[in-house]
């Protein structure tokens, strides 16, 4: 829920036209697949389904949220912080997408009773998404 938050705040923090559609095309592109995540855990957890439907009500509101908190901030750091406070909050929605990407990914995987051939391949992948990043980050 805090990266949801944050990517909101990056969002919502003065950015140009350009910068404010990719954002948004990359927000839109995982959220279904964090809720459907979110959903998988609470089914898990034998959660009562109001309390299901009003945990996912919740999740949908953060990033708008977010994207209030961060205009909020850009409004009242911009003249002084603008390109420092943007950077903060895009520095940190990054981090926090890693580290649930990563090493939370890492962290259950090494609980299950996996494969030597199928942990290879699972660490080739995110080697290749680490380089695809990288390669992105360059070339953009």
């Amino acid at each position: 829920m805090i990266h949801a938050l944050v990517e909101g705040a990056a969002l919502g923090i003065g950015v140009v036209l350009s910068e404010a559609i990719m954002l948004s095309i990359a927000i839109i592109a995982h959220k279904g697949s964090e809720s459907f995540a979110l959903c998988i855990a609470m089914l898990k957890h034998h959660l009562p389904q109001q309390r299901i439907i009003m945990i996912l009500l919740f999740f949908a509101c953060i990033t708008p949220l977010g994207i209030g908190l961060g205009a909020i901030v850009d409004t009242w750091t911009h003249a002084t912080y603008g390109q420092w406070t943007l950077a903060s909050y895009n520095a940190f929605a990054a981090g926090t997408f890693l580290y649930m990407s990563t090493l939370h990914h890492i962290r259950f995987h090494q609980h299950a009773e996996e494969s030597a051939d199928f942990q290879l391949k699972e660490l080739g992948f995110l080697a290749l998404g680490v380089v695809m990043m990288g390669v992105l980050a360059v070339w953009h």
